[in-house]
């Protein structure tokens, strides 16, 4: 099983698995953007920033939920609490998440996937628009099915998607997909995912088991589309064309799981 930045996901695409009943988890992220170089229109200014210049730090902690059993149905669930530094004026500092599995892999015949519903930036929001800076906060919502293949030695979870409002952006709605593989054995997984939207992305990981408890997983995220059409309206304008305003981006996360 593999898991990713914010909630439990293949790299920022959610999957159904949620965090083992009465388990702990807290991960810290150290990302930027590895190509970020593009020039406003508006004033000619170049915006050039190195790995170093442009990142910042995740903290996350989730914790899994008693399991809910009603006869023959069990549901699962976590919740989580996310915070962002350096402070900035793109996104909000910290937010909330959950999520609740509902159906099981295989619950109904062998080949049914298991289902799951949760929220994200609950309570906060990231707003990659430079251009356009909402003043209220948009939860993201998202309904994610997946079902595990088991391949000898290539155990794979695949993970189809909805999600509204993605990162927290008013009316923009998604799909979503990726799956992850074990490269062999359990403790090594290779991950990729896909999501769309204006900032639409294809990422790449590994995921690895260090220890039970102790897991590193470095991302790859590489934009669908680069270059941008913006709304500049309060500046007279009303679409820009950016060259280059959406970057490639390296995730580095460290976890550590406590299990009561």
């Amino acid at each position: 099983i593999s898991v990713g930045a914010y909630p439990w996901t293949i790299n920022y695409v959610p999957t159904t698995d949620t965090y083992s009943p009465l388990n702990l988890n807290l991960n810290i992220w150290f990302a930027g953007y590895t190509d970020y170089d593009w020039t406003d229109p508006l004033t000619g200014l170049r915006y050039r920033e190195s790995f170093k210049d442009s990142s910042f730090q995740y903290f996350s902690a989730n914790f899994g939920l008693p399991s809910l059993k009603i006869g023959d149905w069990e549901i699962d669930s976590d919740i989580g609490i996310n915070h962002y530094e350096p402070d900035s004026p793109f996104y909000d500092e910290t937010f909330l998440d959950v999520k609740v599995r509902f159906i099981q892999d295989g619950q109904f015949f062998s080949w049914s996937p298991s289902l799951a519903i949760g929220g994200w930036y609950l309570g906060g929001r990231v707003d990659l628009d430079a251009y356009e800076h909402p003043d209220s906060s948009h939860p993201c919502f998202y309904l994610v099915e997946s079902k595990y293949i088991f391949i000898p030695h290539f155990t794979t979870e695949i993970s189809v998607g909805y999600m509204w409002n993605n990162f927290g952006i008013d009316e923009e709605d998604v799909v979503m997909a990726g799956f992850s593989s074990a490269l062999g054995t359990e403790k090594l997984w290779f991950c990729f995912d896909y999501y769309g939207g204006d900032f639409g992305a294809y990422g790449f990981s590994l995921f690895y088991y260090v220890t039970k408890n102790i897991w590193f997983q470095p991302v790859y995220f590489y934009p669908v589309e680069r270059n941008y059409k913006a709304d500049a309206s309060k500046f007279g304008v009303r679409k820009i064309s950016l060259k280059d305003y959406d970057s490639p981006s390296l995730w580095i996360g460290l976890y550590y799981n406590f299990e009561f």
